[in-house]
This record gives C-alpha cells, structure tokens and sequence, in this order.
C-alpha cells in the first residue's frame, strides 16, 4: 500500500562556453559565446513507481506529462 516516493530530477541545466577574446578579435568579433540549456532532462526514481512522474498531480484525471526541451544558443557581438 505504501511505496517510497523519493526521487532525484534535474529540472534546468545551461552550459556556457566564452570564446578567448583573441581567437574573436582575429577574426573581427568583440565577443562569442556559445550555449546549450535544457529543460526536464533526468528522473531517478524508484522502480515502484513504474515510469510515473512523482511530480505529476492526480493521474486518473489525466496529465500530461512534462517536455524535455533542448536548446542551443549563440551570442556574437561586433
């Protein structure tokens, strides 16, 4: 009746790389970064829970479940 709800997720993530200032000058840029973020990306939990979301509300209404979403990112000043 009871099943042990712990659970470990990893909501947001965003990794950032700025590019040397003297790799952009040479090639006519102030400045460059490059990016990558994420939404929902991981959900360690126990295997009672059977593939469902612990942070999902009532189910038997109906939920739809939470998107991974990636994204990708590049940011140039002149």
């Amino acid at each position: 009746w009871f099943v042990d709800g712990s659970y470990l997720r990893v909501k947001n993530m965003q990794i950032g790389y700025s590019i040397p200032s003297n790799i952009t000058k040479a090639i006519g840029i102030f400045s460059a970064r490059l990016s990558i973020s994420g939404s929902n990306l991981f959900t360690w939990a126990n295997e009672r829970l059977n593939g469902l979301d612990p942070e999902a509300p009532d189910v038997s209404n109906g939920y739809y479940p939470q998107q991974k979403t990636y994204s990708a990112g590049l940011n140039i000043t002149f």
